[in-house]
């Protein structure tokens, strides 16, 4: 069965090119390491995480769900389970928690907001691996027919407001659907702005597609500067 969001959004469970591309980032591990994955679903990639954590961290809105992933991991790893927005999580929880060694972001779409939050909240100490699913071009199709609705959703991938209008030189092309090539491009553009903030070092690790459509997978090294 597919994952169904509160809004009943539907997902596939696990996607091959994003398993693959995540297993690809985990090998940047140097040793097994605290694992936080927002929108953990009902576990099918936590099960996979359990082999590379110390410790795994499940955030997610649906409590059954949640039910779920822990039984997939019960025995393998030791494990904390929020069941609250990965937003509040964000704001309330990730403050307390210590520092994390990989974390996944995997929202319904765009999850822009979520990583410029976490990383509003998280201290970079040490090393870290950042695993985005960007799911956003799925609704660009509709999206750019219309440039307020575009620069609205171009907007979450900018830390201030632009000097400009995000997307004017896309526009002018009228794509009846974004490539792949502009989602990355709003992603790459994000971290390389958190990098500025924050006074981190980030390197683009990998991507990867599927074969026809969204969503992209994309993995950073965030690191802090000496």
């Amino acid at each position: 069965m597919p994952y169904v969001t509160n809004s009943k959004n539907q997902a596939e469970n696990l996607q091959k090119e994003k398993l693959n591309q995540r297993l690809e980032l985990l090998e940047y591990l140097k040793t097994k390491g605290r694992i936080l994955e927002l929108y953990a679903g009902r576990g099918f990639l936590s099960q996979v995480y359990a082999n590379f954590a110390t410790e795994l961290i499940l955030v997610d809105k649906r409590e059954d769900y949640l039910q779920e992933a822990k039984q997939k991991i019960h025995g393998k790893v030791s494990y904390k389970i929020f069941c609250k927005d990965n937003r509040k999580f964000i704001r309330e929880d990730l403050p307390c928690l210590g520092n994390i060694d990989f974390v996944d972001f995997d929202a319904f779409g765009s999850c822009a907001e979520q990583i410029k939050l976490f990383f509003d909240v998280y201290i970079v100490k040490k090393p870290l691996l950042v695993a985005v699913t960007d799911g956003l071009g799925l609704r660009w199709g509709w999206v750019c027919t219309n440039y307020e609705s575009f620069e609205h959703y171009a907007k979450k991938y900018f830390l201030e407001k632009p000097k400009q209008k995000p997307g004017v030189r896309f526009m002018a092309l009228k794509p009846v659907r974004v490539p792949r090539s502009f989602v990355k491009f709003f992603d790459e553009l994000l971290m390389m702005q958190i990098a500025k903030r924050y006074k981190l070092k980030v390197k683009k690790i990998n991507e990867f597609e599927r074969p026809r459509g969204f969503p992209v997978y994309l993995g950073f090294l965030v690191t802090p500067e000496i």
